[in-house]
């Protein structure tokens, strides 16, 4: 696994701030280890962040620690992890960002057994100048563009402070979370920090497509994007992307992140096309089955 930081600079930045928009509701600090758990709601919120420690103090994750083996290190501290994910009857996932601080600990956690899953992408822009946005636009917006074709008149974005049970159903939906529970922990989750929810709906009222942009001072971080299987290729992901970069410039960001698949070649190309580059990448590292 590569673990070349594509902006080292803006990872350090981005790690915080991405652990900070999408908090778990259970976390313990483990000798620089974060171990996060949420019901099993999204690997985000139920995953370990070894955070790379860096500045001339920093004893995390440095090649040339020889006060004990890394490997012994790592080990002692890996077995109180599962542990602790063991009591909450969840399987351990590391989230390993891709950078040199990572690779003793993601070659430590192959030798382990744990398998390599989910490389994701972290994309960032900046969000749109002034002049291109009137900040007075209603919150209903009718979709307008040649690449919604006959649906454009039929289709409106809606933004809140908050999502809607429809804007929660279909999202929970798209992502796999059935369960009332589960729901319930998702609710938690996309509501933790300041937000700003749009949801495109149809002319029915039905929603058919999310999209959450999470706000933290100069940054904004967009998640949730999911649009009904019924809706897709008609150009609504791009409209909600950019009515949410709007809503983040208006609330004072300046740049904007998201995570897409690395797999997802399709939503790699709507994201470019917004505006968006590779700015990083992390996967997952699972731990063996029993």
């Amino acid at each position: 696994m590569t673990h070349t930081a594509t902006n080292p600079a803006i990872l350090d930045v981005l790690e915080p701030l991405m652990n900070a928009v999408w908090p778990s509701l259970d976390v313990v600090e483990l000798d620089g280890w974060v171990l996060r758990a949420s019901g099993s709601v999204t690997r985000r919120a139920n995953s370990v962040w070894a955070q790379a420690i860096r500045g001339s103090s920093a004893q995390e994750f440095r090649p040339t620690e020889r006060a004990q083996p890394q490997d012994h290190r790592f080990e002692l501290i890996l077995r109180q992890t599962e542990k602790w994910y063991a009591e909450r009857h969840q399987p351990v996932l590391f989230q390993v960002t891709h950078r040199p601080e990572n690779i003793e600990l993601d070659r430590f956690l192959a030798g382990q057994g744990y398998s390599c899953q989910s490389e994701t992408l972290i994309m960032t822009s900046s969000t749109p100048a002034a002049s291109a946005h009137n900040t007075h636009t209603p919150r209903n917006t009718g979709l307008v563009g040649p690449e919604l074709g006959s649906q454009a008149e039929k289709i409106t974005l809606e933004v809140a402070d908050a999502p809607t049970p429809q804007w929660l159903a279909l999202w929970c939906a798209i992502e796999g979370t059935a369960s009332p529970a589960g729901r319930t922990i998702a609710s938690e989750l996309v509501q933790s920090v300041p937000s700003v929810f749009v949801s495109a709906v149809d002319h029915t009222g039905a929603v058919v497509g999310t999209g959450r942009m999470s706000l933290s001072g100069d940054w904004g971080g967009i998640y949730c994007m999911a649009v009904h299987p019924d809706h897709r290729r008609q150009g609504i992901a791009s409209a909600i992307v950019q009515r949410l970069m709007a809503c983040a410039f208006d609330h004072g960001a300046s740049h904007a992140w998201l995570l897409v698949a690395a797999a997802n070649a399709a939503a790699q190309g709507l994201y470019s096309s917004s505006g968006f580059s590779e700015s990083g990448r992390y996967h997952y590292r699972r731990e063996p089955d029993a």
